[in-house]
């Protein structure tokens, strides 16, 4: 648990922390900008998160940069700090906080991750906590998507998120990776298809190339005949072939590094990007490829739409050297074959350009064979996914809804509880009896809690907001039920003298009492001079 914050911009050097709820209390006037939210942000900017810089930076400005001292109870004592200036480094201290060693933030969360017993498949530990951390600006209102963690995450990472909660999310991890694999080689060869790295198929195409493999194979019979009957089999060695069949890959190679030179000469605006497992792929499906060098060209790619015409020209100087490079490699080769004895036999070249044109002819087919067993093989990993998700999904839902219904009937007397349903890649959170602004909240509440009993969620945070439109007998009801967990709460909430029920609880659970002559910080800016 949370033991305490220290910073030298704190008005009271020190804040203490202790067991289940913990209340930053505003003053009766619901006073603003006397630091109730930027104490919320800074406990979750001491749980790893990063929404206290951007969302803050007044502070900064006024402040200057700063550092919290902060330390956790486990199984022992641990001392940390950790600043705005880096905030993504953490320094490890002994008990007077003195620096011992430098973590990485991510390091860090791992270490919360274990702690808190959370150290789950699949999982990080920001991406467990921070959709139950709400907090003004940040996610409170999310009355409807109780598990979206930002504006841009789809359903399926929200149902990814609780199914990590409930620790089963290591049942489908192995098929979720099989997919994600198997559709990263797909996307490969639809990559190759659009970029020109190789000829996209037709059914009809493909038969037709299998018609023509046929018919080379026979026309290269006949050549290889005709040339032994005439007793220049010897010439057929194997470093001919070798020879020959380099010198076609090279020709290949110089052919697409021509044709990508080209493209973006003409078309230098365009940001293509391939990553680095796509090239991986590549080279394997398209041997006649040079990943390392067309690395290069990727990279150039990259930069397009961000570097100054200076430095493009630099790497299209980069990539004509590549080309120099291949040419060269194939002038070498041309010397080495006429070297051989009669090499340039007109028979003996016939036969390398059926080969040639069969070897490419056969590629293609490979790669248009890999495309449908990738295509069957992902549909087969999706089903699987599906069906196992469906095993998994109304456990979770029942388990959730039945929390729900515990909870509301102790904070309304009776079952208002709201429902919520999920399926494997989607969810819905459907309000109470009420549809009422208050209402939502209250249900948003319920949800949280639910989660933080049923699971290792280890904390809530809830600002003043949410209990804004809240009446107050259904607060009253809330604060005790806060109250009866002993998992860390930290919550907002002013104008106390109203809740006179709770008023014992909030004064024994108050961390801080903040008002506009006691604000958190030593200095207050928010007044127009």
């Amino acid at each position: 648990m949370l033991l305490e914050i220290k910073s030298n911009i704190f008005r009271d050097k020190a804040i203490e922390f202790h067991k289940g709820l913990n209340v930053v209390l505003g003053d009766n006037q619901a006073t603003n900008s006397i630091g109730k939210t930027n104490l919320l942000l800074i406990i979750d900017f001491i749980f790893g998160g990063s929404s206290y810089i951007s969302h803050s930076k007044d502070v900064i400005k006024n402040l200057g940069e700063h550092e919290f001292y902060f330390s956790f109870y486990f199984d022992k004592k641990y001392f940390f700090k950790r600043g705005t200036l880096d905030s993504k480094k953490i320094s490890k201290c002994n008990e007077s906080y003195e620096h011992q060693e430098t973590i990485s933030l991510d390091d860090f969360c791992k270490f919360l991750q274990e702690k808190y017993h959370m150290a789950y498949k699949g999982s990080t530990f920001r991406d467990l906590v921070s959709c139950f951390i709400r907090i003004w600006g940040k996610s409170e209102d999310n009355t409807k998507e109780p598990l979206r963690a930002s504006a841009k995450e789809t359903n399926k990472a929200s149902v990814d998120r609780v199914i990590k909660l409930f620790d089963k999310y290591g049942d489908i991890l192995h098929l979720s990776e099989k997919e994600k694999n198997t559709k990263s080689e797909k996307d490969t060869i639809k990559n190759m298809y659009n970029f020109s790295f190789a000829q996209k198929l037709t059914k009809k195409s493909y038969e037709k190339n299998l018609k023509n493999i046929d018919l080379l194979e026979k026309q290269i019979k006949e050549i290889q005949q005709s040339i032994s009957t005439r007793n220049e089999h010897e010439k057929l060695s194997e470093e001919n072939l070798l020879l020959i069949s380099e010198l076609n890959k090279l020709k290949n190679q110089k052919f697409q590094l021509e044709r990508n030179i080209e493209r973006l000469n003409f078309n230098i605006s365009n940001d293509f990007k391939l990553s680095k497992k796509t090239y991986d792929n590549i080279e394997e499906y398209f041997p006649t490829v040079n990943k390392s060098k067309l690395a290069r060209v990727d990279t150039f790619h990259k930069k397009l739409a961000k570097i100054l015409r200076k430095n493009i020209k630099e790497d299209i100087n980069a990539s004509s050297q590549v080309l120099l490079d291949i040419e060269k490699s194939i002038i070498d080769i041309d010397d080495k074959i006429k070297d051989i004895d009669n090499a340039d036999n007109p028979l003996f070249l016939k036969l390398a350009e059926k080969i040639k044109e069969k070897d490419l002819l056969e590629k293609q087919n490979e790669t248009f064979n890999k495309d449908n067993e990738l295509k069957d093989e992902l549909d087969n990993l999706k089903s699987k996914l599906i069906a196992e998700r469906n095993k998994i999904c109304p456990k979770i839902q029942d388990s959730i809804n039945e929390q729900m219904q515990e909870i509301s009937k102790r904070i309304y007397g009776k079952d208002n509880s709201p429902n919520f349903a999920i399926n494997e890649d989607k969810y819905s959170f459907e309000k109470s009896w009420d549809k009422g602004t208050g209402t939502a909240y209250v249900d948003l509440i319920t949800f949280d809690l639910a989660i933080l009993n049923l699971t290792n969620l280890p904390i809530l945070v809830h600002d003043l907001p949410i209990f804004k439109n809240i009446q107050i007998e259904r607060i009253e009801k809330i604060i005790k039920e806060y109250n009866s967990y002993e998992k860390q709460i930290f919550i907002a909430l002013d104008e106390t003298s109203k809740y006179t029920s709770i008023k014992n609880t909030l004064e024994k659970k108050k961390i801080i009492e903040l008002d506009k002559n006691n604000t958190l910080f030593t200095k207050t800016w928010s007044s127009k001079k």
